[in-house]
């Protein structure tokens, strides 16, 4: 649909989100994004001598189950005289995986796992462990069978399932079984109370949703050796996490500190934390510190080789999440050495950057390391960029491996053959394989499926590097990254555009393929990503530098990108919406209560913190409420500052809520119910005052987490928010 043609049919029509022409064209043009297969993991294994297989999973959004729809798809590799010879799919139709909650090969090919989740007695979900060879399934474990272990942990870069080096023992993360029970229930014997007898409705601290279930984590081992018997490793008072194999005797793992309490961990994952190990042929598999214990340091991404040494990324466990320094610790030595450390410097070419000055990147590839160990190969963020890198542990030097997309990322990396995905942000996903030398090149690395690849040339987008508005001394030769995202017909002209400031706020827009975007696009808008500062990608100092300045710097960056897009003419100063989830809806709700530059069509507020005072008080994650309006903090667990009335009276003073009383922008809000981070209340609150001023405004409230997730909610919210933007962006046609 072209932008004229949508002015046309708006004019047209009274109200478009009561037109059943407007809603059935939105629908046909969601339909067809919301159905782009995405991979979200790979695994390479070998098969004989110079032969490997591949398996991609994948996954899309099926609108008439409304449920995702996950698969995978297998190809062969071929490598001759060190070269790929040939890569080809191997299975043209795709393994439906839905009813898996996850599955490990082993890196032979000779044994896979699969956990399964089904309905178990008086209803309750129990959890199945299938050992599978190539023939057949040789073993099912029921995982609450004995009561070993409580549920299985599965948490994206926390739960994990990997084999060891021999096969022998399958890791997984789970909770620790509590036996609970009421005291009318049953009674002891002896004499001697029942264990857990009043516990049944105790209080047990979280790390947050959506990490429900998740309090006291342990690291279990199923030894297909010994009658496939399961150990549990446990430690008082630190949850373990993210297991390894320093060899096969030799297990690694994370442990997070939960002591004074748990606080929030996925949207702030610099937790008090130390490396542990355990040795398997020790009887009662003891964990032994061996790395940051009681250091205040936060430590993620253990990434092990077959010579005993990890890497893994480290913070500080307070303050902002800012960039890591890469750690490598040798096992046989007990030694540790950092082997990138922030710079605090901009790379010269934010592009073409010739190496990695401040390393940002949430988590490490699965695997990093080269076939002889040495080698290290890792993805970053810079500017509105993910490169990859290869680093050499050995002489620290550090190149740039040059590839064709705007964000890169490794899906999987074994015996020096590199799986990637390329992206923009109209096209991909492009998936190339090749084999990572010395002398390779971008050339070398051949497509494995051009029929998931998508190049949408009737779109274009331009992502630019300005100069930031100066507020003080401190900002001076500050940068802002942007990106702009359209149609070709509609480039150079002035046209509706949506601004959408990201969340985070230590977080980027990238140049990423983003299918919910493009159908934005299509629908006839221009889509404004500005990169303010406290963004990830430049440095430390950038990043730092909105602490203690939200609700001022990152407000005054926005309204800066969005005045330079409408000086150069691209776009229509009286055609503006915004959208912004979390700290975006932070930043949105403040421009619609403090910008005279703009009168701004619309604002659609998505879980949005309005009200920093009273996060404070409710939220899993205070100590982000005080970082991010106060400035940084020397304690991990700052609560003796949540009821000093200066604190409350500094926090409100920077919120949104502040400014309710100018807002005249029509507003929708959508609130999560089990929102821990941005407890629902703080968007009721601002809602409810919009609606005590006559001020245009709708709530629409989810049973569901802080990131929506559920498919039924992500697409009433999708088709809910572009109803709400025609609808307001008729009264400026």
């Amino acid at each position: 649909m072209s932008s004229s043609r949508l002015m046309s049919m708006l004019k047209n029509v009274e109200q478009p989100s009561k037109s059943q022409t407007i809603i059935n064209e939105v629908k046909k043009t969601i339909r067809r994004y919301f159905l782009i297969p995405k991979p979200t993991s790979a695994m390479i294994t070998s098969s004989k001598r110079g032969e490997y297989r591949i398996k991609v999973d994948y996954g899309h959004t099926d609108l008439d189950t409304l449920t995702k729809f996950r698969y995978s798809k297998f190809y062969a590799l071929k490598l001759k005289k060190n070269e790929i010879s040939s890569v080809f799919s191997s299975c043209d139709e795709p393994v439906d995986t839905s009813a898996e909650a996850a599955s490990v090969v082993s890196r032979d090919g000779q044994i896979k796992a699969v956990v399964r989740r089904a309905a178990g007695d008086g209803g309750k979900s129990r959890e199945l462990i299938d050992i599978c060879t190539k023939r057949s399934r040789i073993k099912s474990i029921i995982g609450s069978k004995g009561k070993i272990h409580g549920k299985i942990h599965l948490f994206a870069n926390f739960g994990v399932l990997k084999w060891s080096p021999d096969n022998r023992y399958l890791m997984y993360v789970a909770e620790k079984y509590q036996e609970t029970s009421g005291y009318f229930a049953s009674e002891g014997k002896d004499g001697q109370a029942m264990k857990g007898i009043g516990d049944e409705f105790l209080y047990r601290e979280g790390f947050g949703e959506p990490m429900e279930g998740l309090s006291h984590s342990c690291i279990c081992v199923i030894d297909t050796k010994n009658d496939y018997k399961v150990r549990v490793i446990e430690k008082e008072n630190y949850s373990l996490c993210e297991g390894f194999f320093f060899d096969s005797n030799t297990v690694g793992f994370i442990g997070l500190k939960e002591t004074p309490f748990r606080l929030g961990l996925v949207y702030c994952p610099i937790r008090e934390s130390c490396l542990f190990k355990a040795d398997l042929d020790e009887p009662n598999c003891e964990p032994i510190a061996i790395y940051g214990e009681d250091q205040g340091i936060s430590l993620r991404s253990p990434r092990s080789n077959s010579n005993g040494q990890v890497v893994f990324l480290q913070n500080p466990a307070q303050g902002p999440p800012s960039c890591s320094d890469l750690i490598l610790y040798d096992m046989p030595s007990k030694q540790s050495h950092i082997l990138i450390k922030s710079s605090n410097r901009v790379p010269k070419d934010l592009q073409n950057p010739d190496k990695i000055e401040d390393l940002f990147t949430q988590n490490l590839p699965k695997n990093v390391w080269s076939k002889d160990g040495r080698k290290i190969t890792l993805t970053a963020r810079i500017g509105t960029r993910i490169h990859v890198f290869v680093l050499d542990r050995e002489t620290g030097s550090m190149r740039r491996f040059p590839l064709e997309g705007e964000v890169n990322s490794i899906l999987d990396y074994y015996d020096d053959i590199l799986l990637i995905s390329e992206e923009s942000p109209v096209s991909g996903p492009n998936l190339k394989i090749g084999l990572l030398t010395e002398s390779c090149s971008a050339e070398s690395f051949l497509p494995i499926d051009s029929d998931i690849y998508n190049q949408h040339d009737e779109m274009f987008y331009k992502c630019e590097t300005i100069p930031a508005p100066e507020l003080d001394k401190e900002s001076e030769n500050h940068k802002l990254t942007t990106i702009l995202l359209g149609r070709k017909e509609d480039l150079g002209g002035p046209t509706p555009t949506i601004i959408c400031p990201h969340g985070g706020p230590h977080n980027a827009s990238i140049g990423e393929y983003l299918p919910y975007y493009l159908a934005l696009a299509e629908l006839g808008f221009k889509i404004l990503f500005v990169n303010y500062r406290g963004s990830t990608g430049l440095n430390r100092e950038h990043l730092e530098y909105l602490c203690g300045k939200v609700g001022v710097s990152d407000v005054a960056d926005l309204i800066h990108g969005i005045k330079h897009q409408v000086n150069v003419g691209e776009v229509d100063d009286q055609k503006i919406s915004l959208i912004g989830f979390s700290h975006g809806g932070f930043i949105v709700t403040h421009l619609i209560g403090r910008c005279d530059e703009f009168d701004f069509n619309s604002c659609v507020a998505l879980n949005p913190v309005t009200d920093l005072s009273a996060g404070i008080l409710t939220s899993n994650i205070p100590d982000w409420y005080l970082v991010e309006g106060l400035g940084r903090i020397n304690k991990s667990y700052p609560f003796e500052s949540t009821h000093d009335s200066n604190v409350l009276t500094k926090l409100k003073e920077c919120s949104p809520i502040k400014h309710i009383d100018r807002v005249k922008t029509p507003s929708l809000f959508f609130l999560s119910s089990r929102d821990d981070g941005v407890p629902m209340n703080q968007g009721r609150a601002y809602y409810l005052g919009l609606k005590c001023r006559n001020v245009p405004s709708k709530c629409i409230v989810y049973n569901d987490s802080h990131k929506t997730s559920k498919v039924p909610h992500v697409v009433d919210e999708t088709m809910n928010t572009i109803l709400w933007i025609l609808d307001h962006l008729r009264r400026s046609c």
